[in-house]
């Protein structure tokens, strides 16, 4: 015997005295009665058994009953009617010094097993890592099936559960290598595992890991039809997999991979649209949910209130972000068509018109930017070709030229540039600023060049979502025309008069020059001494420590931003405008909180002037019949300064105290939506002329407090108390009041859990977000997927728990529990 035998013979038995006091060696034959004789064992005394029973016995039960002892002897195990030590023996270990008893020793696998656990799967023991590994698992009482269990999660180098080993099995499969289902194979371990899969999933297809991908994803897809050929157990997985972080790259893997294998679009596509909404197995159901609302769209058959919900049911599940811009932008195609066919652009008194847009017209254009700003991110946008060619035509043709057309008639009857009950932008500062210096408190102005109402009332909401901030939206001003920054800029500014001072566009305050913002603020001084105008650059660039302290002294601030004009004028970015007045929006938000963190809590939101937009090229009759002639100073697509001016049929001419303005000048304005030729200049972001997008100049009011004001919605289950009878249960939630800007929506987990914390159905995440003020549309409906083992506690309560993520972590926090009873007797009907 070599010495390396030696050694682990005296190392099995010294597993064995771990856990016994008296082990017993058989040896017939005698044929290791050598190594016997060598061992040297510390605190174990060696007795031979030959005919001595009783003597031993009283050695060891009598004399010495703490003492540890090895029994060996010559012969063959005793029967039980001759063995005057088997009370001893059973209490005992048995030791045997052939390999496998040894590696079964080793690994504390019970000796009646090791011929069919050892010898059954003799590659796996050859692996000196597998042996240690399983003897930390084992603690020598476990059954023939539980021992193959644990080798052949050691074998894939998973932990604990059948799910582990199959997201190693399906990852490697992925990566399109199989060393992991090779090693089981040559382990012999293979019927362990689709024996195991044949009792938890019902899998009794044919044997292979991509076979076994296949049919969990046509058993996923088959359960939104109403049956699935796997058992519950399987459907749980499936969920769990498309829920996990860490795994949801490989299920997205074959997801696209058996979408296309198995055609399955054109499966799909077989039932009403309706009818698949739900599913989130493959990620096609995305365009073919497109497909069908832009037939919708196209042809003018569905509801607004349906594609919403079409799109709110996509949103939650998985892939949507796949198709995400594609379908919003659908939906904001849909909300655009609906609005221009509902209303009505005959208007009979300026007012009336001015009142309508800003409280139902203005929607158009807000749908027509979101429109183009997803068609910006389009994962298809080939998809919306015809989509945006009729939302460009209907928009144009449809909506603005008819507006705006019929709006000229009214303006070409003004004898001057007011309307009754509107204010005008020119007493802004009176109207607005004013009241809070009587006051004596401090007020910041924000100015954004170009900011139409209609994104004005998206950053209305934006800002009233913020914690401790509140807004109020005024009735919006009467903008000046010519509708550009240097003449809406000044109008904003305190001042008697406005002026044209040097045959150009620039334009004075009482004499004062308003171009920049040095001169901006002597005219702000020239009012009230404590004001100060500077750019959003320069305010932002303070630390709100820094600037705290540059602001004691002032109590007007009036802050610049330049952010939609500064793309729009542009001939060359003209076309990102859109994606510019979401940048803007996302920078006045910034300004916001930065103004409320050096303490400011009063602000005003406001703009010298709004634009006409078309994200088309323009024909040659968009743009006038019309030559500037006389003493032009300034030439724009939409107006002309100068004197001396040529009327046209193509401009409403006006002289400067028509629009309050100091006489002397003449201006025309381009009559609705036309432009002028001008040489160079971009043609699709206009404006300067009296169009309704550019005049409806919005105000809004901030207000800061100290007291925080964000809730979220709150969540009750109905019919808590209920009990469950089969293998799936429906539950409802309920939302207690609906989603605003202050009441924020709410993301549960949710699951039904043991006594002992252990998962028993599948995890789901539900979305409470309904703005509905009707309490019955704010119900939402969950059907739980149980465990087939679920019916062990049949008689016992299990607890539905619903858990929210804690902010700023993968770690989930209970936000309520609710107690069910288990009336499940049959396993068998999972």
């Amino acid at each position: 015997m070599n010495e390396n035998y030696l050694n682990r013979i005296s190392d099995a038995l010294k597993k064995l005295f771990d856990r016994h006091r008296i082990v017993f060696w058989y040896d017939e034959g005698a044929t290791m009665y050598d190594i016997f004789q060598s061992l040297d064992l510390e605190g174990v005394s060696k007795l031979e058994l030959d005919g001595n029973a009783f003597s031993l016995k009283y050695n060891m039960v009598v004399a010495n009953p703490d003492s540890r002892f090895i029994v060996y002897s010559r012969f063959a195990v005793p029967d039980n009617e001759a063995n005057w030590l088997l009370d001893l023996q059973l209490a005992g270990g048995m030791f045997y010094a052939d390999l496998s008893s040894l590696y079964a020793g080793e690994c504390h696998i019970p000796m009646e097993l090791r011929s069919e656990i050892v010898d059954g799967h003799e590659a796996f023991f050859k692996v000196a890592e597998n042996r240690l590994a399983l003897a930390e698992k084992l603690t020598g009482s476990e059954k023939k099936q539980a021992i193959e269990w644990c080798m052949l999660l050691i074998a894939c180098r998973c932990d604990g559960t059948l799910d582990d080993l199959l997201f190693a099995l399906f990852d490697e499969e992925k990566k399109g290598k199989s060393t992991l289902y090779k090693r089981i194979v040559s382990y012999k371990l293979e019927d362990t595992l689709w024996n195991k899969l044949s009792d938890k999933f019902r899998y009794n297809r044919e044997r292979g890991v991509k076979n076994l991908i296949i049919v969990l994803f046509q058993a996923d897809l088959q359960r939104y039809f109403g049956s699935a050929e796997l058992a519950g157990d399987a459907l749980l997985f499936m969920s769990k997999w498309k829920d996990s972080s860490r795994h949801s790259e490989t299920f997205t893997y074959w997801s696209h991979e058996l979408e296309q294998d198995l055609n399955i679009a054109s499966v799909l596509m077989q039932h009403p649209v309706e009818s698949i909404l739900k599913i989130d197995t493959y990620a096609c159901v995305n365009w073919i949910v497109a497909t069908a609302l832009q037939s919708h769209i196209l042809n003018n058959t569905i509801a607004v209130d349906t594609a919403e919900k079409w799109i709110a049911m996509r949103q939650q599940l998985l892939f949507f972000n796949e198709a995400e811009h594609t379908l919003l932008a659908l939906l904001e195609a849909c909300r655009m068509l609906d609005e221009v066919r509902k209303c009505d652009f005959s208007v009979t008194s300026a007012a009336g018109a001015f009142q309508t847009y800003y409280k139902q017209w203005f929607l158009i254009d807000q749908h027509y930017r979101h429109y183009f700003q997803q068609v910006a991110q389009a994962e298809n946008a080939s998809m919306l070709g015809l989509i945006t060619e009729q939302i460009q035509n209907v928009y144009s043709n449809s909506y603005l030229l008819v507006l705006n057309n019929n709006w000229q008639s009214l303006v070409d009857r003004l004898d001057c540039w007011q309307i009754s009950g509107i204010t005008p932008q020119t007493s802004f500062y009176n109207s607005y600023v004013k009241p809070y210096i009587e006051q004596k408190k401090r007020i910041f102005v924000v100015i954004s060049d170009a900011l139409r109402y209609e994104s004005m009332v998206e950053l209305d909401g934006m800002i009233a979502g913020l914690n401790m901030f509140s807004t109020s939206m005024c009735t919006p001003m009467l903008g000046m025309i010519p509708s550009y920054t240097q003449l809406g800029m000044a109008a904003l500014l305190p001042h008697q008069m406005l002026s044209y001072e040097n045959d150009n566009d620039m334009v004075f305050a009482d004499g004062i020059s308003t171009q920049g913002t040095d001169q901006r603020t002597k005219v702000l001084q020239s009012a009230y001494k404590e004001s100060i105008a500077l750019t959003a650059e320069t305010f932002l660039s303070m630390s709100s420590k820094d600037a705290r302290e540059f602001f004691k002294d002032f109590n007007v601030i009036y802050i610049y931003s330049n952010v939609i004009d500064k793309a729009g004028d542009n001939k060359t970015s003209e076309g990102t405008v859109f994606a510019a007045t979401q940048d803007e929006l996302n920078h006045i938000v910034r300004m916001v909180k930065h103004i409320g963190n050096c303490n400011g809590s009063n602000m005003l939101i406001t703009a010298d002037h709004g634009y006409l937009y078309q994200n088309e090229q323009l024909e040659e009759s968009d743009f006038a019949d019309f030559k500037p002639m006389g003493e032009v100073f300034k030439v724009n697509r939409r107006f002309v300064i100068g004197n001396n001016l040529v009327e046209g049929k193509a401009v409403k001419t006006w002289r400067s105290e028509q629009l309050g303005l100091k006489p002397g000048v003449m201006l025309q304005t381009a009559k609705s939506i036309s432009r002028i030729k001008v040489q160079g200049a971009g043609s699709r972001f206009v404006h300067g002329g009296s169009s309704l997008q550019e005049v409806v100049v919005p105000v809004l009011e901030v207000n800061r407090s100290r007291k925080t004001d964000i809730s979220q919605v709150g969540i009750d289950v109905i019919g808590g108390a209920s009990r469950i009878t089969s293998n799936q249960h429906t539950v409802s939630f309920y939302q207690t009041e609906p989603m605003s800007e202050k009441v924020k929506a709410r993301s549960l987990r949710m699951g039904f859990y043991d006594d002992k914390g252990g998962l028993i159905s599948d995890l789901v995440t539900l979305v409470f977000d309904s703005m509905a003020t009707e309490s019955v549309l704010r119900e939402k409906k969950h059907t739980f997927t149980f465990k087939s083992s679920v019916s062990r506690l049949n008689g016992k309560e299990v607890e539905l728990r619903l858990e929210e993520l804690i902010s700023g972590s993968d770690q989930y926090k209970l936000y309520k529990m609710a107690s069910y009873r288990m009336s499940i007797l049959f396993s068998a009907e999972f």
